[in-house]
């Protein structure tokens, strides 16, 4: 039970009383067993993690700290205001933002991103989000608070998250920034917070993905098994994460390029065209005057084929909980 409170309060530990520390450790029991109960998948759906006030300053002062910092590096500086939301985590998620109409922008961060020595590089990546909404309403009349449109866009803006994370973890001072000389060995961090070098960031991601989208996917055909709907949401999502680091990989380092870029055996098990979203990401670019820029029916359209086809050919696959359409 020590262990447990030092590892949710290492800043402060030693300064909660013996009560406090009751308290909080049958808080911290209550919240895993409300999860249990409701079955609660994302941040925003589990109770608010409770801190220590001089803790909840300190973590609120690095995170404004870093919204600042990732303004300065995308040359901007009159994006909104965020409500932070500090939640024990229970699953894989880590961060996430949501538009919420009469609220404004929900950042929702769990305890654990807290102690990554990613965490900087990781709200980059949910900083992008509010950024992409206030931009893509702002310029293409997607309206943040809209469902539709959200639906519309998660794709890119996924995409767009994982290319500000690498370049920022590249080195480049701005979005616009043009570095030369990237060496495909230079230490990145990877969704898991480990630190490898880009190529093998990369090469690793590819090799989890043909893995799980791939060759066990045929085996969970072969066995008809039945997967979840979020299964395929996930999936989608992993693609757009391994897209937005490729373009940025395939744009600044030649070492085996090729391989890395290669999809195929997920392209044709699930018959989608994930080579042609590769290519236009890499041609494409909304920051960068060299390069085409993105019209609003592409952005919208990729997203929307990309989980249109991956539905469609789940259910000639598989059973799909979840799905209010169910099929062999």
């Amino acid at each position: 039970m020590e262990i447990l409170l030092k590892f949710y309060y290492p800043i402060n530990y030693n300064r909660i009383t013996t009560t406090e520390r009751s308290e909080t450790m049958l808080k911290e029991i209550l919240y895993g067993m409300i999860n249990n109960m409701t079955g609660a998948d994302n941040l925003e759906d589990l109770p608010e993690l409770t801190m220590l006030e001089d803790d909840r300053k300190e973590v609120e002062k690095l995170i404004h700290d870093t919204y600042l910092e990732f303004q300065a590096f995308m040359e901007v500086s009159d994006m909104p205001d965020y409500n932070l939301y500090i939640k024990p985590q229970r699953g894989l998620e880590l961060g996430s933002v949501k538009y919420v109409d009469g609220e404004g922008y929900n950042l929702y961060i769990s305890d654990t991103l807290l102690k990554e020595s990613s965490m900087k590089e990781r709200l980059f990546h949910e900083f992008t989000h509010i950024y992409d909404k206030e931009y893509l309403d702002r310029t293409y009349a997607y309206r943040k608070g809209n469902a539709v449109s959200n639906r519309k866009t998660h794709i890119f803006t996924e995409i767009h998250a994982e290319q500000v994370r690498y370049l920022y973890m590249l080195g480049c001072k701005t979005v616009t920034d043009e570095p030369t000389n990237i060496d495909h060995n230079i230490l990145v961090y990877n969704l898991d917070g480990d630190k490898k070098s880009f190529f093998t960031c990369i090469n690793d991601f590819k090799s989890i993905l043909e893995k799980k989208y791939y060759i066990d996917a045929q085996q969970f055909k072969a066995q008809k098994r039945i997967i979840k709907r979020s299964a395929i949401e996930d999936m989608a999502n992993k693609l757009a994460y391994y897209i937005g680091a490729l373009t940025v990989y395939q744009r600044y380092c030649s070492y085996k390029v090729d391989d890395v870029m290669n999809l195929s055996n997920i392209g044709d098990f699930w018959n989608i065209n994930i080579e042609a979203i590769i290519d236009y990401y890499c041609n494409h670019d909304m920051h960068r005057p060299t390069m085409k820029t993105m019209p609003k029916i592409e952005i919208a359209n990729i997203g929307d084929i990309l989980m249109h086809d991956l539905i469609c050919n789940a259910r000639e696959m598989f059973t799909i909980s979840g799905d209010t359409i169910n099929q062999k």
